[in-house]
């Protein structure tokens, strides 16, 4: 078997007063039909971006609409190889990551496991506001540094 390359669609709406920017992300690829998982979710992230492009001169900061493929056929390559080659703009620029996936379907108001992964959920006043990098593993932050000071970036300290 040879490897491949993931495709990953990229959409941006570019914020008026700042080069930050939201991004809003999900997965292309399903299992067998997939119109929950993830077919909901991409139309989701459609319509949020129509909505916005709308109002494009009134925003503040961008949005990044960015579409994974290889999450379930490819242990997330898309997401993963992303993320590798763009944590540095996602350091800099990043302000929030909000990921889609499976957002509803008419008539669905039960779901079996939602007591237990409710139970083991943090309280929302548990909830860490510090920056993703200061809650990444010390390993990770160290090896981001590591890169930062190579490369000679300002945040390398």
């Amino acid at each position: 078997m040879e490897w491949q390359t993931t495709p990953i669609l990229v959409g941006e709406l570019d914020g008026r007063h700042s080069d930050e920017f939201v991004l809003f992300s999900g997965h292309l690829d399903s299992w067998e039909v997939g119109a929950m998982d993830n077919g909901s979710a991409n139309a989701t992230m459609l319509e949020v971006g129509r909505l916005l492009a709308m109002h494009r001169d009134g925003l503040y900061r961008g949005l990044r609409l960015v579409f994974w493929s290889g999450h379930s056929h490819g242990r997330y390559s898309g997401s993963t190889w992303y993320v590798d080659n763009h944590w540095e703009e996602l350091y800099d620029r990043c302000v929030a990551h909000v990921n889609v996936d499976s957002t509803g379907a008419r008539g669905a108001t039960f779901y079996a496991n939602f007591p237990a992964n409710l139970a083991s959920a943090p309280s929302p006043k548990r909830l860490s506001t510090a920056t993703p990098a200061k809650r990444a593993a010390p390993a990770v932050r160290a090896a981001r540094r590591h890169e930062l000071q190579r490369r000679g970036h300002p945040r390398s300290s």
